[in-house]
């Protein structure tokens, strides 16, 4: 669904959603396998998963891909845009559906892939993302009154309030390093 240059100019980072199993080249020649936990649970197809990677191009081979950070035991989840900072760490911006579902924002470590940080915003919906330097600028949009939980939550961004009085959708920034 989505790719961004990453902080080395020979690797590229992705980011999407797959079903089944997906197979990348190692460096050393070998394939590593990354399985979706859910395949073949949901016959409808609504079983797959978001999934982010960061490959090396010059070597032809996969440097890192994950799911932590993203998943959700039931409902689908997708990755919908990535970034890379300046010193090649990467986020990636997605959906998790359902009734604990809302966009999410994932921070990985860019040299492994492990999860640095990891945050869902019931509220937005984010649609794109840039990196300048450090840091990364989310767009998006949400739909509130400033009273619901987004308002008082302790991650940081104070209350809202939609110029639609919660009727419609406001056009949201979010910058994060």
């Amino acid at each position: 669904d989505s790719f961004a240059k990453s902080g080395k100019p020979t690797h590229l980072v992705i980011g999407g959603r797959h079903r089944g199993r997906l197979s990348f080249p190692k460096p050393d020649g070998t394939l590593l396998h990354h399985d979706n936990a859910k395949f073949g649970e949901n016959a409808n197809g609504w079983g797959h998963n978001a999934i982010v990677s960061k490959i090396d191009i010059e070597n032809n081979a996969v440097a890192w891909v994950t799911s932590e950070g993203m998943m959700d035991e039931v409902e689908r989840t997708s990755a919908d845009v990535v970034a890379t900072t300046a010193a090649g760490h990467v986020l990636a911006a997605g959906e998790k559906r359902g009734d604990a579902g809302g966009h999410f924002i994932v921070k990985f470590n860019g040299a492994d892939g492990t999860v640095v940080w990891s945050k869902l915003y019931p509220e937005l919906k984010l649609r794109g993302m840039e990196s300048v330097g450090e840091m990364v600028y989310v767009t998006g949009e949400f739909k509130s009154t400033g009273t619901e939980a987004f308002a008082t939550a302790s991650n940081g961004l104070g209350a809202l309030s939609s110029s639609c009085d919660g009727e419609g959708y406001s056009a949201s920034v979010l910058a994060l390093d």
